[in-house]
C-alpha cells in the first residue's frame, strides 16, 4: 500500500487517524476523513486515546488555519502569518512545496502512530514531508525553541535516548519505512512509500523528564533546492570544471542566488526522476528553454553574486507553494532583490535593483508633435502618496526564523518637508539577512523620494539614431527638456510602453537615479549643474602589519592580535576599526581604536586559539571622504593557549632570550641547598624529607618566567638516614599532586671563565620534563623535552644544527634559523606536496614556477573608434590548472571629450578567447561622462577581475567604446594589462 499525502481534519480531536490513505483532492476542505474507534474500553483506552491525539496534534498548534489556506491567497503580504505557516507542522492535504536556499520548515504530517510498551503507547512516530524535491541536506532542527545540529540518522544526543530522527531524501520511487517501523506492528510494509518526497521519521519516547513541556514540536533547517546555473553551462561559454546543464539534474548544485533560484522556479520543479516531463510538474511554471532563455539571467545572477560587506548582494531562502499564483511568486523575488518585474521579448523577468546607464538620451524634439503629454512633478495620492519612512519585515534566523523588523529608515529633513511621517512596511518573504532587508528598504525609500512621473510619445526614429520601438520595460532613458526640466537632464525608468501601427512608442516613465542604489548620479537633475567636485583622496593607513601574541594573566593566557600602522595618520581619520575573521569565513569581529596616532593596538575580539585568522584596519572619517581598508593579512594562532589554568599546572610561557640562563641559576641554588640539608642530616638532625620547598619567581624586561620547584627526597625505613641514590620517591595514597625532581650537574670556575653542565628531570602529576643545559660565561645552549600527556615538544637552543657522518668528515648544516625569523634550507628535495599557507615574496619560485605571469605594457596612445569596440590591450597566458583562478589587472589613462550637444558614456569590457577572435565577455563596466560643459571621461581607470578558464592558452583583452561617434577626443594612453595564475598543489 503506497501512502499519499492525505487529509487529517477536526475529527482528530476525538479519535485517531489510522494509516488508511485517501487519494489527494484539489479541495482540502472536502477531502474524506477516516477515523478509528477500536481501542479497548475503560480508563486505559481513554488515556491511550488522549495521548495519541496529543502526539499528533500538539506540535501543530492552530491547525484549523493551515498552510493551504494561506497559499490560496489569504493575507499574502503578511510576513508574520506566512512565516508561521511555513514553520508550523501542517495537518491535512497541503499543496506541493519547494524549499529554496537555507530555510526553516515545519513540514506536513503524512501519518502518525503509537507503538511499543505494554499498551502500545510508549513511543510516538510521525512521518513528516519536508519538501517535494531532493534537498541538499539537513542543517539542524528546533525542538520547541532550542536548536540542535543534525549530524546523522538515528538516536539524537541530548535527549536521554528519547528522540530518534531518520531523514530520507526524495527519490523517484520513494524509500521504504525504516526497519524499526516495519517491526513495530503498526501495519506498515516496504511498499508504503512516498515518491518524490523528502521526509523525516520522528520517533520520540514518552518521558516527562525529557519532554517537560508535553509533546515536542519540531521544525527543520534545511539546505533546499539544487539548481541549474546557466553561467556554468558550456553552451553559454563556460569551459571550467564541473559544468552544468538543465537536462542533467546530477550536475545541479545548491545555490542561494536570487536570480538563479527564480529561473529554476520558472522552468519548474518536477517529480524526481521525471525532470522536464510537463505531466509531472509539481511547482513553478514549467517554461521551456525557448520561453525562458537561460542567457537572459546571466547578468542578473552576476549582480546578485556581487559581494557587499562580505555577503552576496541578493540571496533568497524560504518555501514556495504550488498553490501560489505565479505573479505572487514573481513579486516575492522582485521584493527580495529591490527589483522590478519587466516584460521583454514576450517573457516576464525580474530585474534586480542596480544602478544602470541610460540606453538613450532624448530631447523635446523627439516627442510626437500634437500628442498629449502627462507630466507630474510630485507623486499624487493615487500613486500611494509620498513616503519618507520604510521598514522592512523579513525572516530572521537568529529569532527561530520568525518574522522580524528591520531598521527604521528615514531622513529627518524629509519628515519635516512632508509635514510628518509617511510610513511604508516592505514585506520580504524570501529574505533571511538583515543587511539585505535594510538595503532593499533603503532603495525603496530613496526611489520614493524621486516623484516625477511622465507619459510621453516618441517619434519612430530618435535624434540619437535609435528606433524608439527598441525601448522596453526597465530601460533607463535620459530626458533633456527645456520645458519640463528647465534645461536639465533627468533620468527615468520605463514602467510600461506601447508601440502603435506607426511605430511610435508611448512610454510611462518614473524618475530614477543611480544614487537610489548607492552610486553617484552620472547626470545632475538641476537646471544649472554645479562644477564637478574636487577629487578627494581616500582615507588609508600605511605599513599595516598584523602578528599573533598572547596576553599573560595571573591564572590564564589570552590569544590576541597586535596591529601596527604608520603614525601619525591623516588628520581626517577620527577612529580606526580593526576587523578580525577566521580565514575562509565572512563573519567579522570589529574593534574600535580611538588613539589613531599610537601606531599600534592589541585586539582580542574574534581571536580564537588554534586557527588561521585574518585581520585588517579600516580608517573611519567624515562621510564625504572615501575610505580604503588595508588588505586582509593572515595570522596563525596555532601555538596560543586560551582559558583558565589550574594552580601548579604546567603552562606554556612565551620564553624570553635569557629564560634558560635564569633556570640555570635556580638549579645552582637548589644544588647548594640539597648539599646543606644532607650535611645537617648526617650530623644527626632529624628531618622528614631531604629537600625543602623552593619557590622562585624572576621577572625581567624581556618577558616573564615563573616556576615552582617542589623538591622531594627519600628517607630510609627507620627514618634515621636518607637514600641519596634512590631512583623513586613514593607519596602517600591520599596525595593528588606533587613534584619529583632529579638534579645533576658539573661546574668549573676558573680565573677567566665559568662553565657548567646541568641536567634537570621533573615529574608532576600528568607532566614530564627533562632539560640538559650547557652554560659557558652566561651563554646557554641545550635541549628541553616536555610531555603533558597530550602534546609532546622538543626544543633546541643553539646557534648551529648540524649532522656529522659516523665515519668522519665535515659537518653538514641542513638548515639555519636567524634573528629575522626566517628558516633557510639548503639542497632540499621535496618528495610530497609543497603547501604554502602564507604568501610568497615573489610571483614565482626559482626554476619550478607555481604562478604563471603574463604582462603587456604599451607606451603610447590608442585611439578609439566611437561606438565600435576597439581592443586597447591584450595578453596571452598558459593556464595549467583545472580550477585555478587567474587574476586580471588593467590600467590606462583615459581621455574622452564630447563637446557636442547631448551626453555619452564609455564602456570597457573584459573578454577571453582561445584564439584571436572575440571570445566571450567576462564583465563590462560603464563610465558615464561628467555631464558638464566639456562632458568628459578622464583619469586613470583600474579594472580587476578573477576568472577560472581551465587549462589551455588563453588570450585576455580589454575593449573600449563610447555611445556616440561625434567625439572630440577619444584615446587611452599607456595601457597596461597583467594576468597571473594562482595554482594549487594539484596544478
Amino acid at each position: 500500500m503506497r501512502l499519499k499525502r492525505f487529509l487529517m481534519a477536526s475529527a482528530l480531536a476525538l479519535s485517531f487517524v489510522v494509516s488508511a490513505p485517501t487519494v489527494a483532492k484539489a479541495d482540502p476542505i472536502t477531502a474524506a476523513i477516516v477515523t478509528w474507534a477500536g481501542f479497548t474500553a475503560g480508563t486505559t483506552a481513554f488515556a491511550v486515546a488522549t495521548f495519541v491525539v496529543n502526539s499528533a496534534l500538539y506540535a501543530a498548534g492552530s491547525w484549523a488555519v493551515t498552510k493551504a489556506a494561506k497559499a490560496l491567497g489569504l493575507m499574502k503580504s503578511n510576513v508574520a502569518e506566512r512565516q508561521a505557516s511555513v514553520t508550523t507542522l501542517s495537518l491535512g492535504e497541503t499543496p506541493r512545496e519547494a524549499v529554496v536556499g537555507i530555510a526553516c520548515v515545519g513540514g506536513s504530517l503524512i501519518d502518525a502512530w503509537n507503538h511499543g510498551g505494554k499498551y502500545g503507547t510508549d513511543y510516538v512516530t510521525r512521518r513528516v514531508a519536508v519538501a517535494d524535491h531532493v534537498l541538499d541536506g539537513v542543517v539542524g532542527y528546533y525542538v520547541d525553541d532550542t536548536f540542535y545540529p543534525f549530524t546523522t540518522n538515528g538516536v539524537q544526543p541530548g535527549f536521554n535516548g528519547a528522540l530518534q530522527l531518520t531523514f530520507v531524501n526524495a527519490t523517484r520511487d520513494g524509500a521504504a519505512p525504516p526497519g524499526y517501523m516495519l517491526q513495530a506492528g503498526v501495519g506498515l510494509t516496504s511498499e508504503d512509500r512516498c515518491p518524490s518526497v523528502a521526509e523525516v521519521w520522528i520517533t520520540y519516547k514518552f518521558d516527562d523528564q525529557v519532554w517537560t513541556r508535553g509533546h515536542p514540536g519540531l521544525k527543520f533547517v534545511v539546505r533546499g533546492l539544487r539548481t541549474y546555473d546557466p553561467r556554468f553551462d558550456p553552451q553559454h561559454g563556460y569551459t571550467g570544471p564541473s559544468p552544468q546543464t538543465w537536462e542533467d539534474v546530477t550536475t545541479h548544485r545548491f545555490s542561494e542566488n536570487a536570480a538563479v533560484v527564480r529561473y529554476n522556479i520558472q522552468r519548474g520543479v518536477f517529480a524526481v526522476g521525471r525532470h522536464g516531463e510537463l505531466q509531472h510538474l509539481l511547482i513553478g511554471r514549467g517554461l521551456s528553454a525557448d520561453e525562458a532563455p537561460a542567457g537572459r539571467i546571466i547578468a542578473a545572477a552576476n549582480v546578485c553574486d556581487e559581494i557587499v560587506n562580505g555577503r552576496p548582494r541578493y540571496t533568497v531562502g524560504g518555501a514556495i507553494s504550488s498553490a501560489q499564483a505565479h505573479i505572487e511568486v514573481e513579486e516575492m523575488f522582485a521584493a527580495a532583490t529591490a527589483g522590478q518585474i519587466v516584460q521583454r521579448d514576450g517573457g516576464v523577468e525580474v530585474e534586480p535593483g542596480q544602478a544602470k546607464a541610460a540606453v538613450v538620451t532624448i530631447t523635446d524634439a523627439d516627442l510626437v508633435a500634437g500628442e498629449a503629454i502627462s507630466f507630474d512633478e510630485f507623486t499624487p495620492d493615487t500613486d500611494g502618496g509620498r513616503i519618507n519612512t520604510v521598514i522592512a519585515r523579513y525572516v530572521e534566523p537568529s529569532q527561530i526564523f520568525k518574522d522580524h523588523s528591520g531598521s527604521v529608515l528615514r531622513r529627518q529633513a524629509d519628515i519635516v518637508e512632508d509635514g510628518g511621517p509617511r510610513e511604508l512596511t516592505l514585506p520580504l518573504m524570501l529574505v533571511t539577512n538583515r543587511e539585505q532587508a535594510d538595503r532593499c528598504a533603503e532603495i525603496t525609500r530613496r526611489g520614493a523620494r524621486l516623484e516625477r512621473r511622465a507619459r510621453i510619445a516618441l517619434v519612430p526614429m530618435l535624434l540619437a539614431g535609435r528606433a524608439s520601438a527598441e525601448l522596453e520595460d526597465g530601460d533607463i532613458v535620459a530626458w533633456q527638456s527645456n520645458r519640463y526640466h528647465e534645461g536639465a537632464t533627468v533620468r527615468y525608468r520605463i514602467e510600461a510602453y506601447g508601440v502603435d501601427e506607426g511605430w511610435r512608442n508611448t512610454l510611462q516613465l518614473r524618475e530614477m537615479a543611480s544614487s537610489v542604489f548607492g552610486q553617484e548620479d552620472p547626470i545632475e537633475d538641476q537646471a544649472a549643474p554645479p562644477p564637478p567636485p574636487a577629487v578627494i583622496d581616500a582615507l588609508a593607513l600605511d605599513e599595516v602589519q598584523v602578528e599573533p601574541i598572547i596576553l599573560p594573566g595571573e591564572k590564564s593566557v589570552i590569544p590576541a592580535l597586535r596591529f601596527f600602522w604608520e603614525a601619525p595618520v591623516d588628520p581626517a581619520i577620527q577612529t580606526i576599526r580593526a576587523e578580525v575573521r577566521i580565514k575562509g569565513e565572512t563573519d567579522i569581529a570589529p574593534t574600535t581604536i580611538g588613539n589613531v596616532n599610537d601606531g599600534a593596538a592589541v585586539v582580542t575580539a574574534g581571536v580564537a586559539p588554534g586557527r588561521i585568522l585574518q585581520g585588517r584596519l579600516v580608517p573611519v572619517g567624515p562621510p564625504h571622504r572615501p575610505i580604503m581598508p588595508s588588505a586582509w593579512t593572515d595570522a596563525a594562532t596555532g601555538e596560543l593557549v586560551a582559558g583558565d589554568l589550574a594552580p601548579g599546572a604546567p603552562t606554556a610561557v612565551l620564553a624570553a632570550q635569557h629564560t634558560d640562563l635564569i633556570a640555570a641559576e635556580m638549579l645552582r641554588g637548589a644544588l647548594y641547598r640539597s648539599y646543606t640539608d644532607g650535611l645537617l642530616h648526617l650530623d644527626g638532625q632529624p628531618v622528614a624529607t631531604l629537600f625543602q620547598s623552593l619557590s622562585d619567581q624572576v621577572i625581567n624586561e624581556l618577558g616573564s618566567f615563573a616556576g615552582t620547584l617542589n623538591l622531594l627526597g627519600a628517607k630510609n625505613q627507620a627514618g634515621t638516614g636518607f637514600i641519596i641514590a634512590a631512583d623513586q620517591v613514593f607519596l602517600p595514597a591520599t596525595e593528588t599532586g606533587g613534584q619529583v625532581t632529579s638534579l645533576r650537574g658539573l661546574q668549573l670556575t676558573t680565573a677567566n671563565n665559568a662553565q657548567s653542565i646541568q641536567q634537570l628531570f621533573t615529574l608532576t602529576d600528568g607532566f614530564a620534563e627533562s632539560k640538559t643545559l650547557l652554560v659557558v660565561n652566561d651563554v646557554v645552549t641545550g635541549i628541553v623535552n616536555q610531555n603533558d600527556g597530550s602534546i609532546g615538544s622538543l626544543k633546541f637552543q643553539a646557534d648551529v644544527f648540524a649532522f656529522v657522518d659516523p665515519n668522519g668528515g665535515s659537518r653538514v648544516v641542513p638548515f639555519s634559523y636567524g634573528v629575522d625569523n626566517i628558516l633557510r634550507l639548503t639542497n632540499t628535495i621535496i618528495h610530497g606536496d609543497l603547501i604554502v599557507t602564507g604568501s610568497l615574496t615573489n610571483k614565482a619560485l626559482v626554476k619550478n614556477t607555481i604562478t604563471g605571469l603574463a604582462v603587456a605594457d604599451t607606451s603610447g596612445v590608442v585611439t578609439l573608434t566611437g561606438t565600435t569596440a576597439k581592443t586597447v590591450q591584450s595578453v596571452w597566458i598558459e593556464v595549467k590548472g583545472e580550477d585555478t583562478p587567474v587574476k586580471l589587472l588593467f590600467n590606462g589613462l583615459v581621455l574622452m571629450l564630447h563637446n557636442a550637444s547631448g551626453s555619452f558614456n564609455a564602456t570597457f569590457e573584459f573578454r577571453r578567447a582561445p584564439d584571436g577572435g572575440q571570445g566571450i565577455s567576462l564583465r563590462s563596466r560603464t563610465v558615464d561622462a561628467t555631464g558638464d560643459t566639456y562632458d568628459a571621461v578622464a583619469g586613470s581607470y583600474v579594472f580587476t577581475l578573477n576568472d577560472v578558464p581551465g587549462p589551455g592558452v588563453w588570450r585576455y583583452f580589454v575593449t573600449a567604446r563610447s555611445t556616440t561617434n561625434n567625439m572630440t577626443v577619444q584615446q587611452v594612453t599607456d595601457p597596461y594589462m597583467e594576468a597571473v595564475e594562482y595554482r594549487n598543489n594539484a596544478a
